[in-house]
């Protein structure tokens, strides 16, 4: 029994009655949760005169008397079907707080303080009603009145306080005046009870069919599913779970909405609901959208019954932009006329409609419109000097419309899932929004913007303000021929034993090059090197460009039929191989190797150009959706804007030397390349064979003193984990290519305090690189940072309008950095390559992945389009549960996968990596802080490695299979149901769960919640006081249960 719990005594209840509907979703949704507070109303009201503290208290006891539901006990745990007892008598709890010693700032704090122990106290284990006066000074009081909502909803808040002050005046003058009568609270339940009937089931499932839930703003899961920084989600000293924003509604909008309303002859909530729509479908970028609208159950004559009596119902509509303002506006009236005709519907008779994991809610944000009902009574010996009303929230976003001299808009929302500074900017688009829907009410909702001409200005060129000088004329072996002049004896490259100076890169490269350019090689020639790691390599790359030609890099390690598809799309006309190579791949051109007499005997001096800023460097072929790789063709003007900016931002010098992790195959080879390359560094090749080998890749940091690398961070954990040792020379680090996690930065400045890293971002079509961050040993998140020079990033929704800071959208790239296009994938190119409608006359890069703008301008990656996958209705990112996993402390790697079981039911599958052997449960429990249910993978593998691609990505298709099978009659697990187990199936096919349940399958994950609380019943008759309600929201199996109560028996 939990503490403080009230003793009931059967003899003192007056009359029993089942919950309401709506209080059945309450009392579910609170146990759920599990925080107290959240679901109490609460009115803090300023008295001042001389206070009778006996007529006070005799007046709540009037007020308790005349409504029932202040009488109320809930009882649920202990029978199957939850019930209010409502009591005969009951003395309200009225504490008194003499503050008046305090100075006043102190009692404000104090006030806060009461204010929320007594929000805690209002609780279903206790009183579910509270009373506190608080003395600030001789005639100065605070009165802090606080409700459960499954008792009084928002609306009673003014009834009662109307009887309260009327009952006290009464007593105080003795006059024995009777308030007026009211229903008896058994009228209403029967009214509630006459309005199911199966007419609005056949309704909802209309209105709802087909509808995905979604999160229409964008929450922060940083840290835990708990907290962002600084915010407190504890209410016992005063800290709340909720935060608020608001805004006055300008005077002109006021005139404006009611003039408007007026003369299309609209109800005002009709405009304020649709703007609200309007704006969730520009945050969510989704047309079909839906929020909770608060809808009065009060029809004559209970217009003055205190109770539960206010439901919310999903308001769904889907925005047409082609519609006008004016015409969605009254659509939403027709929708909202509709849901007036449905407003006893009962909350989980709607849910079933759009099926759910059990307790998850179809809709985040609940408008309310709420007019001033309190006018205090004349004449009275107390005045009322303040009054502020708060209401209990269930859901993430709450708005609130308020009427009256004062108009004003209010914004309260989860402290734990929304930064201040995103749920301000919501209050101020939905204003302009509404302001833009009025005042152009015949055009297309498509031309309604919610933007500020300064937030476009922010987004489009503060944000953008890239602009660098860059010599067009300078191309890759021009600026090489250069080098290698001034520093001739410099090494240029490493590779096992050798070293190639500058001179000796450049005569070789010329001499090939000549070759080269005698078999017709030149301008946009296609040349394609197949040949292992090595000086040779980058001898034949330096040769293809100064012939004039393409190079297209080819790794040994490609199966062979993706070798000869490559060669043969992108129109190769010749393949330089190594010595003993040659044959290997079946090529109809030429094939050169580079040991070729009549190559070696060739003029080694510098070549004229042949080629221009506008003819192609390289061809780089990455993945393609068709599951055949495409060529992304990237000029010399392109690269080499990459490149200068390289220069510049990491400054390098002479004295670098920089390791080569990637393969040549990879875009990132590029950069890693030639920048060191064109000002004098030395690079550093892998061996071929070793490329992955991370005590091999230690000894070569080590011996030849490397200073700088790039690789992707599946790789670079490895080389943290194996040879930090030996990595003691490196100055700067830079990681691309993946999700980089906090665990990993964290490791790497406790590895290599003194060595800079850098998070980069970029898609092989835009020349390597696009964004960049520098992260430092106290950085709080993972960000790709800043656009780089001659770049111009935008995050956009499916329309290509503008996304908010704050909002994600699909990361869009222009500027001198874009590749020309896809080799013989002229419709690919089309659809990648668009008009930049921010640019006219320039084109825009469509990336496919998710990104947001922060404050500063700094961009947040947020995962691929295509790796969101649909499960149980829900949107997921895979990318967000891998970095879940990884912030679990003993998860070295993590990869996620969605798969299909053979019964056809997708789950979400995690492998991870660890040192020791992890305790699952304990993972899951870690899981349940950081992510929602329905994000837990159902599996959870611990295998020795992660694949890798030979990039060092991880290679998903290669990950193990799940043995997901059930063995029949044996729980699941191949072996027979323990005694627990079998217990808990037979009470839960009593309880109403399907029949022949196996005891590991994930049931509860769907269950409806009224049978979860049945169940729940069941087991704690059976196993008293063992097991929580939550405990079935955070577990989904009768086995995950079993597991819990044997060890809480044990103990």
């Amino acid at each position: 029994m939990p503490a403080n719990k009230l003793t009931l005594i059967e003899e003192q209840v007056q009359e029993t009655f089942p919950l309401t509907p709506i209080q059945e979703g309450l009392l579910f949704n609170w146990i759920k949760q599990s925080e107290a507070g959240r679901q109490t109303n609460q009115i803090t009201v300023g008295l001042t005169g001389e206070l009778n503290e006996d007529a006070f208290a005799r007046a709540w006891d009037t007020v308790a008397l005349r409504n029932e539901m202040l009488r109320a006990v809930i009882r649920w745990e202990e029978d199957e079907t939850p019930s209010l007892r409502i009591m005969k008598t009951w003395k309200p709890p009225v504490k008194d707080h003499d503050l008046s010693g305090l100075p006043e700032e102190e009692q404000e704090s104090a006030v806060g303080c009461i204010r929320a122990a007594d929000r805690n106290e209002a609780n279903l284990s206790r009183s579910l009603f509270v009373v506190s006066l608080c003395t600030l000074g001789r005639g100065q009081y605070r009165m802090i009145v606080t409700f459960h909502r499954l008792v009084s909803d928002e609306d009673s808040d003014g009834r009662i306080l109307d009887e309260f002050l009327r009952a006290y005046e009464s007593v105080v003058q003795g006059d024995g005046a009777a308030l007026a009568a009211k229903p008896p609270y058994r009228q209403y339940d029967a009214f509630l009870r006459a309005q199911r009937t199966n007419r609005a089931k056949a309704y909802w499932k209309r209105a709802l069919a087909g509808y995905e839930p979604r999160d229409h703003f964008p929450v922060e899961r940083i840290g835990a599913f708990g907290t962002e920084s600084g915010i407190g989600t504890s209410q016992s000293d005063g800290t709340e779970l909720w935060k608020r924003s608001s805004r006055a509604v300008p005077l002109s909008l006021q005139q404006a909405l009611s003039r408007f309303t007026a003369k299309h002859g609209l109800d005002p909530a009709a405009a304020l609901y649709a703007a609200w729509t309007v704006l969730l479908r520009c945050y969510s970028d989704s047309a079909d959208v839906m929020f909770g609208v608060r809808m009065p159950g009060r029809p004559q004559p209970f217009e003055e019954i205190v109770a539960c009596a206010t439901n919310t119902l999903p308001l769904r509509a889907v925005v047409d932009d082609a519609e006008t303002a004016l015409d969605f506006m009254q659509d939403i009236a027709l929708k909202v006329h509709d849901l007036s005709g449905h407003a006893f519907d009962s909350p989980a008779d709607i849910k079933a409609c759009c099926p759910l994991p059990s307790g998850e809610s179809i809709i985040d944000s609940v408008f309310r419109i709420e007019t001033p009902m309190y006018s205090c009574p004349a004449g009275g010996t107390l005045a009322v000097t303040g009054y502020e009303a708060e209401e209990g929230y269930e859901h993430a976003v709450n708005v609130t419309f308020r009427n009256g001299s004062e108009p004003s808009v209010k914004l309260t929302y989860d402290a734990v899932k929304f930064k201040a500074s995103t749920m301000s900017r919501v209050l101020d688009h939905y204003l302009r929004l509404l302001e833009n829907m009025i005042g152009c009410a015949d055009q297309p909702l498509s031309e309604v913007n919610m933007l500020s001409d300064g937030e476009r200005n922010t987004l489009l060129t503060e944000f953008n303000r890239t602009d660098t000088a860059v010599d067009g004329e300078w191309t890759i072996p021009g600026r090489f021929a250069r080098q290698a002049a001034l520093t001739p004896e410099h090494t240029a490259v490493m590779f096992r034993n050798t070293r190639l100076t500058y001179r000796e890169l450049n005569e070789r490269a010329n001499g090939l090059a000549r070759r080269l350019r005698r078999e017709r090689i030149g301008p946009n020639t296609v040349v394609g090197i197949y040949m292992e790691r090595s000086s040779d390599m980058m001898v034949a790359i330096m040769a293809v460009l100064k012939a004039g030609g393409a190079y297209l890099p080819l790794d040994p390690d490609y199966p062979e039929e993706r070798i000869r598809f490559i060669l043969e799309d992108s129109g190769a006309r010749m393949l330089l191989v190594r010595s003993g190579s040659d044959g290997q791949v079946p090529f109809p051109g030429l094939t050169l190797a580079m040991d070729d007499a009549a190559a070696a005997a060739e003029d080694c001096a510098d070549l004229a150009p042949l080629h221009t800023g506008e003819d192609v460097a390289y061809i780089i072929y990455t993945s393609g959706s068709t599951g055949k790789p495409k060529g992304v063709m990237i000029q010399h003007k392109a690269i080499m804007n990459t490149l200068c900016w390289n220069f510049d931002y990491y400054r390098y010098d002479g004295t670098e030397v920089v390791l080569i992790m990637d393969s040549f195959a990879f875009d990132n080879s590029v950069q890693d390349t030639f920048s060191p390359l064109l000002v004098g560094a030395s690079i550093v090749i892998l061996e071929q064979a070793k490329r992955l080998d991370a005590g091999y890749i230690g000894d070569v940091i080590e011996s030849c003193r490397v200073t700088r690398l790039s690789t992707v961070p599946t790789l670079y954990t490895i080389l943290l984990e194996h040879a930090y040792p030996k990595m003691g020379s490196l100055k700067l680090v830079i990681v691309a290519g993946e999700n980089l996690s906090l665990k990993l930065a964290a490791n790497h400045f406790a590895a290599l305090p003194n060595c800079r890293l850098f998070n980069e971002y970029g898609p092989t079509e835009n020349s390597v690189n696009t964004t960049v961050y520098e992260l430092t040993p106290e950085c709080g998140e993972i960000l790709i940072g800043k656009p780089i020079s001659n770049t111009k990033c935008y995050v956009v929704g499916k329309d290509n309008r503008l996304m908010p800071i704050g909002l994600p959208g699909e990361l869009c790239i222009a500027g001198r950095g874009l590749s020309q296009g896809y080799v013989n994938r002229a419709e690919l190119t089309r659809a990648k390559f668009v008009d930049n409608p921010f640019e006219p006359g320039t084109s825009m890069y469509k990336t496919g992945d998710l990104a947001r703008w922060n404050e500063e301008g700094n961009l947040e990656f947020l995962g691929r389009v295509d790796r969101q996958i649909k499960l149980k209705g829900y949107r997921i990112e895979l990318d967000e549960i891998e970095q879940a996993l990884l912030r679990y402390e003993p998860v070295k790697q993590a990869a996620v996968v969605d798969l299909t079981s053979p019964n056809g039911l997708k789950y979400l599958c995690a492998y991870f990596t660890a040192d020791g052997k992890v305790d699952a449960e304990h993972m899951k429990a870690f899981l349940m802080l950081e992510l929602p249910a329905y994000m837990i993978p159902a599996h959870m593998m611990q295998i020795e490695r992660i694949p890798m691609l030979t990039s060092g990505k991880i290679n998903r298709s290669a990950l193990p299979a799940p043995d997901t099978r059930p063995a029949a009659g044996k729980g699941g697990s191949g072996l027979p149901p323990t005694a627990i187990e079998r217990d808990l199936l037979v009470l839960w096919e009593e309880t109403g769960g399907r029949p022949g349940t196996e005891a590991h399958e994930p049931v509860f994950s769907d269950a409806d919640s009224i049978l979860l609380m049945r169940f729940y019943a069941k087991i704690n008759k059976k196993y008293p006081n063992v097991l929580s309600i939550t405990d079935l929201f955070k577990h989904t199996s009768i086995h995950d249960i079993s597991k819990r109560i044997e060890t809480r028996l044990v103990r």
